[in-house]
């Protein structure tokens, strides 16, 4: 009996070799009642189909996953699949075979950082069986066996297609809603700079026709003067006379000046609305855009703050004069109506300080208010599109950086301190966004 019981338990261990070489999780060791190591053998399979149990479970969880899981021996030869495999071969180099032509290098590049150990993610497209073409996500990670080596890496696989899809979809529903905004945007000037165009002809001819007569009163004045001087030495000492003669000079000399104040505003609405509906990038004077900007904007500045304003010395900036001066004005009546919060609390007149400067690829032009700081809030949330009525002040200049930004390849920030108010920068690429983008690549 005890040698039968050694030469079985000699044997044992081959069989456990043959019965894990059919790679069948339902075979199980054979051992008759009489076998003496019928318990050693019953032990063996009741361990067996408990970790066959164990292992369907994880399998019947794995399979509520998207993702299908794997696991890559160490050297990169054999890839075996957890669950969801579908057509997946067990040779990982078929992931470069299966991937898109445009992606293969990905896939090459993935897996030569999973045989150095690294840990990772990628994205690549696989052409699918029908034909069509899929997004796959990939993660791995490595798992160090003894003394440090690499004994496996696992991961998982995730389809995005659909992800992607969306994504692409969202994508091309904000570029066609920006293209929208911005038709809308320039028909809005173009009808903007027609009615100031309009305006600026109408004023101009009695403008005119005031100057002319105005200026023809002047000329005339001298001779009117000494057929005055005369009567007074005629008549005697006449004060009437000596005051009209002491105050017509001032009064035609302020006539005189006033129709070419008006004058110059009828000029400056004619260039701001030619600008308005110049739709073309060029090269433009900003100071001289910052001063005619200035003066359209005066009726709502005059009333609640003083302007002041430093030029710096600006190269020509490529750019949509049009745009920029559209920013400019949002600016403005934004700096206003800020005061006139403050002012309806303090009862005091504000200051708009205007500023250009040059730095380098850069101009930047900065519009300061001394009314109350914005919230830490307001200044998140101010270049945002407004949803409704009431978040339209909080979100009022959402246009004016995407000119900026989008537009001009700009900046437009914001600032605040307490007790001096908040600044606005407009920072713009002296030669425009195109050359600048081009600039970048180059490098």
């Amino acid at each position: 009996m005890a040698n039968t019981l050694q030469t079985r338990l000699r044997q044992l261990p081959g069989e456990i070799k043959k019965l894990a070489a059919k790679n069948n999780p339902a075979a199980r060791l054979e051992a008759s009642a009489k076998d003496p190591v019928s318990p050693i053998a019953k032990a063996i399979n009741l361990l067996l189909t408990r970790c066959q149990a164990r292992d369907a479970k994880l399998l019947d969880a794995a399979e509520l996953f998207q993702q299908t899981f794997w696991i890559l021996d160490a050297k990169g030869r054999t890839v075996t699949y957890l669950n969801g495999a579908g057509n997946l071969s067990s040779d990982p180099n078929a992931w470069v075979t299966s991937a898109y032509p445009d992606d293969r290098d990905v896939v090459k590049a993935m897996l030569a950082k999973q045989r150095e150990g690294d840990t990772g993610q990628a994205e690549f497209r696989m052409s699918a069986p029908d034909g069509g073409v899929r997004w796959m996500w990939c993660r791995y990670i490595p798992l160090a066996g003894k003394g440090g080596s690499i004994e496996k890496i696992v991961g998982v696989f995730e389809d995005v297609t659909e992800q992607k899809e969306a994504e692409q979809v969202l994508s091309t529903s904000q570029v066609e809603l920006r293209n929208v905004v911005e038709v809308r945007q320039s028909q809005k000037l173009q009808s903007i700079g027609e009615l100031i165009g309009g305006i600026a002809h109408e004023i101009n001819t009695p403008v005119q026709f005031v100057g002319d007569n105005v200026r023809f009163v002047r000329e005339a004045y001298p001779k009117l003067d000494e057929l005055l001087k005369a009567a007074a030495e005629k008549n005697g000492d006449d004060s009437d006379l000596a005051f009209l003669r002491e105050e017509l000079p001032k009064a035609l000399q302020q006539a005189q000046e006033g129709v070419e104040r008006v004058a110059k505003i009828a000029k400056t609405l004619k260039e701001y609305s030619r600008e308005q509906r110049d739709q073309g990038i060029k090269s433009a004077n900003l100071n001289q855009a910052v001063e005619s900007t200035l003066l359209i904007a005066r009726n709502a500045m005059k009333y609640v703050a003083d302007v002041e304003t430093s030029y710096g010395v600006l190269p020509m900036v490529t750019c949509h004069l049009g745009d920029i001066q559209q920013v400019l004005l949002d600016l403005f009546v934004h700096a206003a109506e800020v005061i006139e919060a403050t002012g309806a609390r303090t009862k005091k007149r504000g200051l708009i300080r205007v500023e250009t400067k040059h730095s380098g690829e850069w101009v930047t032009i900065s519009i300061s208010d001394s009314g109350n700081p914005l919230s830490q809030e307001a200044r998140e949330r101010i270049f945002e599109p407004a949803t409704n009525t009431e978040e339209e002040k909080l979100k009022g200049l959402s246009l004016a950086f995407a000119i900026v930004t989008e537009q001009h390849g700009g900046r437009l920030t914001v600032s605040s301190e307490t007790g001096k108010g908040n600044t606005f920068s407009v920072r713009l690429p002296v030669l425009g966004k195109d050359h600048r983008a081009s600039a970048a690549a180059a490098r």
